[in-house]
């Protein structure tokens, strides 16, 4: 059973735009063989490592508006730069 793991008040930030997230999930890649989830836009090139994170459309359009933010990168307090995967 792949672990998921809740943190309250941690930072995350895009270039000048900070914010503290009351409540995010993080879970191990092994979610995804047992959840389907639909990525907006498609990426039929997916690749997920431990630098990687997977966004919600609010979460990507609070950080990023109408730019694309597959391939951009969100700085996460005690995780480091994250790489947008979908």
């Amino acid at each position: 059973m792949p672990g998921i793991y809740n943190y309250d008040d941690i930072l995350v930030q895009s270039g000048d735009h900070k914010n503290v997230e009351e409540n995010i999930y993080f879970a191990d890649p092994a979610i995804l063989d047992i959840f389907i989830f639909p990525f907006q836009p498609e990426n039929p090139g997916f690749s997920y490592n431990k630098y990687s994170i997977l966004l919600t459309s609010k979460m990507a359009s609070k950080y990023f508006g109408e730019q694309p933010a597959l391939g951009t990168t969100l700085q996460v307090e005690g995780l480091g730069d994250l790489t947008i995967a979908g």
